[in-house]
């Protein structure tokens, strides 16, 4: 009969992972993804969602655009259409957090590379996004073509010679 000995480093190692993987992790807040509601040519307008709030941090919440010394060190450019742009956060629900970014003037600009900076009691988040603006034809419900006379009206195609309107990607979310 083998007899069955103590491993005291082993048990203990398994108590210190079992209570690691059972403990709640402690997040922050953080910035989501962007919605960008304006086009090439009009004042910018977007809002970035505010991610993970706790009731003990949405208090010291504070956010703006990141100083040249961070866009800098990011390896991004400062454009000067992000000068006057306004950051404000709101709340858009009971525990939800919106950023909304606005410019007095107009983005003639079809990109702008960002940095934002997201404040709170558990810590500091910078987060880059990119924002493209589309030109304000491209951001219209696309075309109808009424069908020629005497044709069919089951189904009306745009003509052969004729190509769509490019449509620019969004940023991803994360």
């Amino acid at each position: 009969m083998k007899k069955h000995t103590r491993m005291p480093g082993r048990c203990a190692l398994a108590l210190a992972i079992g209570l690691a993987l059972s403990a709640p992790a402690a997040y922050g807040a953080g910035l989501g993804r962007i919605t960008v509601q304006s086009a090439l040519g009009q004042p910018l307008r977007a809002e970035v969602e505010v991610t993970a709030v706790s009731r003990e941090e949405a208090a010291s919440l504070a956010v703006k655009l990141a100083s040249a010394a961070a866009f800098r060190q990011a390896n991004l450019d400062y454009n000067p259409a992000l000068a006057g742009l306004r950051v404000s956060l709101g709340q858009r629900t009971d525990t939800g957090y919106v950023v909304r970014l606005s410019s007095p003037n107009p983005v003639s600009e079809p990109y702008l590379d960002l940095l934002l900076e997201l404040t709170s009691s558990s810590g500091r988040v910078l987060r880059e996004y990119t924002i493209l603006l589309d030109p304000p034809a491209l951001r219209t419900a696309p075309e109808v073509v009424a069908p020629a006379a005497g044709r069919s009206t089951a189904a009306a195609a745009p003509s052969a010679g004729r190509t769509p309107p490019r449509r620019w990607p969004r940023c991803p979310a994360g």
